[in-house]
């Protein structure tokens, strides 16, 4: 997932995301001044992720996040590579 900030630096917001999905097994990957990496272990599924995320972003309209390496150029179509991960 990637989070980017249309604002100002994202520390703030980062640690936030980071705490966020900690429970998941996530974890930030890296930062720039206006935009960071994330990763997050599937086991919990994409929604539990996006709830993370969500309560974050809520009422920080600097804040857009985006799932990366999910879909399709098109930006809409799954590319459905978990679909072969096993089950835990």
């Amino acid at each position: 997932m990637r989070q980017v900030s249309t604002g100002g630096p994202i520390e703030e917001v980062r640690d936030l995301i980071a705490r966020a999905l900690e429970p998941l097994g996530g974890f930030c990957d890296g930062s720039i001044s206006r935009a960071a990496v994330f990763t997050s272990p599937l086991r919990d599924g994409f929604q539990s992720i996006e709830r993370a995320f969500a309560r974050v972003a809520s009422g920080r309209d600097e804040m857009e996040w985006f799932f990366d390496n999910v879909y399709e150029d098109d930006g809409t179509t799954p590319l459905r590579w978990w679909s072969d991960l096993p089950r835990e």
